[in-house]
């Protein structure tokens, strides 16, 4: 009997909230944003954007937590993004109590995000910037990258924390859109990420690598996508600076081409209220007339509380050149966006 793996999690995941005990109390808090775009042309008219994010969680056994986010975005379907337990004491059966807490090993069933990369399983309030890198953009999306499946996540024991994590989904959807691309499938999609984080005096270094490994939809061939990223947080008596670099590539078997991302960020907080940074952000990609793209962003960010923040951020597209044809200009943009988050 053929059974897909995202049907067998979805009936797990349906039998573990009917055994969710009633004195299990959920925690719910809501992120919500409005968001106001522009261009520089004169005839266009400004566009008002509103997203809000539920999200549930609640410790429905010992060590086995639930978790669904559910988003509305207008113009948008209405998208759950998570539904998923995670199991964190699986372990303590096979290696015991002492082989639990030394690797933190967890197993995450369910529809769950596509942590690929820096930004690639980031929601609209989490991110620096008002939307994404081009990196993002183009390999899991402006949005949220999801899939139905099994991911698995343990911690090595070395001087400096080593996190690992390794996932098997299908029913792959970028940005709530099942073959929006070529990691929008039905086919079994591996990922892979390990992230680090050392302190040098007030100095953070942070580095991670990710991989993906994805069979395409309508094609014999297979996607391939390598990430890595390096950051750095520097807090010095009176101020904050943070940089971080990110490459990106993603080989395309049935074209033989390999396309390649690019995305480097300088951030400083003025004060605890305000904030800048700048992002250059853009692509090489081949094939025989290759549109490639490099957009300078900058932000200024006002944190208003704990809980609300507004931030301005203008795009400037440079020049965009396709050999044998004219040079294309794209439109210089602004984006303005308030944050709430209530919970």
């Amino acid at each position: 009997m053929n059974i897909k793996l995202k049907q067998i999690f979805t009936v797990a995941v349906a039998v573990a909230m009917i055994a969710v005990p009633i004195s299990a109390t959920p925690e719910i808090s809501f992120d919500g944003a409005v968001n106001i775009n522009g261009t520089e042309k004169s005839d266009t008219e400004l566009r008002d954007l509103g997203q809000l994010k539920m999200n549930v969680e609640a410790e429905v056994a010992d060590g086995v937590n639930a978790k669904g986010i559910l988003q509305f975005q207008e113009g948008r379907t209405t998208q759950f993004h998570e539904v998923h337990l995670t199991f964190d004491n699986i372990i303590d059966t096979l290696l015991g109590t002492a082989g639990s807490e030394m690797f933190n090993f967890s197993t995450t069933l369910g529809r769950q995000l596509i942590g690929f990369g820096r930004e690639g399983s980031l929601y609209f309030h989490e991110t620096q910037f008002v939307d994404k890198s081009l990196v993002a953009q183009n390999i899991t999306g402006g949005s949220i990258s999801n899939g139905e499946g099994v991911s698995f996540g343990f911690e090595l024991p070395t001087p400096a924390p080593v996190n690992l994590s390794v996932g098997v989904l299908e029913d792959v959807k970028r940005d709530g859109n099942k073959y929006a691309n070529a990691l929008s499938n039905d086919r079994p999609t591996f990922t892979f990420r390990g992230t680090t984080e050392l302190a040098v005096a007030n100095v953070d270094l942070n580095i991670g690598l990710s991989a993906i490994h994805a069979k395409q939809a309508k094609a014999a061939g297979v996607d391939k996508g390598t990430d890595l990223s390096l950051g750095f947080d520097v807090a010095a008596e009176m101020d904050a600076y943070s940089f971080a670099l990110e490459v990106a590539t993603l080989k395309d078997d049935s074209e033989s081409q390999t396309h390649k991302y690019y995305a480097a960020t300088l951030g400083y907080a003025v004060t605890d209220e305000y904030g800048i940074a700048l992002r250059y952000s853009g692509t090489k990609k081949d094939g025989t007339n290759p549109t490639d793209a490099k957009v300078i962003s900058l932000l200024g960010t006002k944190q208003v509380s704990d809980t609300a923040k507004v931030q301005l951020q203008y795009n400037l597209n440079t020049d965009v050149y396709v050999p044998g044809s004219m040079t294309v200009k794209q439109d210089n943009n602004f984006q303005l966006q308030i944050v709430i988050s209530l919970k």
